[in-house]
């Protein structure tokens, strides 16, 4: 389900038909034919060098197909945060800028995002120095600033964890599915296995070239969305209550919050949060 109503059936936007890359007598993608839905979240995983990066760069549109063809339903708005962010002898701020005014906001809206941002990711003290003196986890703080200025139809990450700090890590997290909760389409090429758990639906790997889908994980686990209802004097025990119950993992998710529970746990849980004034939005398995 999603929000409390039977889960819709998503509309395909992004279409790969028989996609190969080749790069000299290398052949990192074979003949893959696949769609995403609009709004779905998705992780690719495995090995450096099994082709996660170069799939990315293919869905975003930065490199061609050796063959095969990328189709859209529509125009989209596609963001993308490399691994290794180019840096630039701007300095963050300037280079926030005029990505922003690329993208078309307004100056004075503009300001106030970045502003925003840099303090949400700690970066204030770094908006001025030149992007050639920043380091790597720096630069892919400056990434991901980058792609939240302008809400994306499409979020396409390249392990946008490495190298962050655990406040980053965690901001990272809550942003990324707030933009989930408002319909955003999100590929992602990840080593972390809670990062993938915390903000996708499905998982791929790849394998001699092929999309494969991961095993399912042998627990069978469920993603709870939950809104708050109770009196506003009582919000703070109650998320107190929730991280509790959900042992710490516990996201921001649209205007919600969601934990991901084992399904041994779900019917004593949800008693103890919905006693306490939550309200169930949606449940379903991961």
């Amino acid at each position: 389900m999603r929000d409390g109503h039977p889960r819709e059936v998503l509309q395909a936007v992004i279409h790969l038909r028989q996609i190969s890359k080749n790069y000299g007598e290398k052949q990192v993608l074979r003949n893959i034919t696949h769609s995403f839905a609009a709004g779905s979240a998705t992780a690719f995983v495995g090995h450096n060098g099994c082709g996660k990066s170069t799939l990315l760069k293919v869905l975003a549109g930065l490199v061609a197909p050796t063959r095969g063809e990328v189709r859209h339903d529509r125009r989209l708005v596609i963001h993308y945060v490399p691994e290794r962010f180019p840096a630039t002898h701007l300095t963050a701020k300037q280079y926030l800028t005029h990505m922003g005014m690329i993208d078309g906001l307004p100056q004075d809206r503009l300001a106030e995002e970045i502003r925003k941002l840099a303090g949400e990711f700690h970066m204030e003290e770094h908006l001025r120095s030149k992007m050639t003196t920043l380091s790597k986890g720096t630069l892919q703080k400056v990434g991901v600033i980058q792609a939240l200025l302008v809400t994306p139809d499409v979020l396409l990450l390249d392990e946008p964890l490495s190298g962050q700090d655990a406040e980053a890590q965690r901001v990272f997290t809550e942003k990324v599915n707030e933009l989930r909760g408002r319909g955003v389409t999100l590929f992602m090429s990840c080593h972390e296995p809670e990062l993938v758990a915390a903000v996708t639906e499905k998982s791929y790997t790849i394998e001699g070239g092929q999309l494969l889908p991961c095993r399912e994980p042998a627990r069978e686990t469920y993603r709870i969305l939950l809104c708050w209802e109770g009196e506003s004097g009582a919000r703070q025990q109650a998320q107190a209550l929730l991280a509790e119950t959900a042992g710490g993992k516990i996201q921001p998710y649209g205007n919600g919050y969601q934990i991901i529970l084992p399904r041994e746990e779900c019917d004593r849980c949800l008693g103890m949060l919905l006693a306490q004034g939550w309200r169930l939005r949606g449940l379903h398995r991961v």
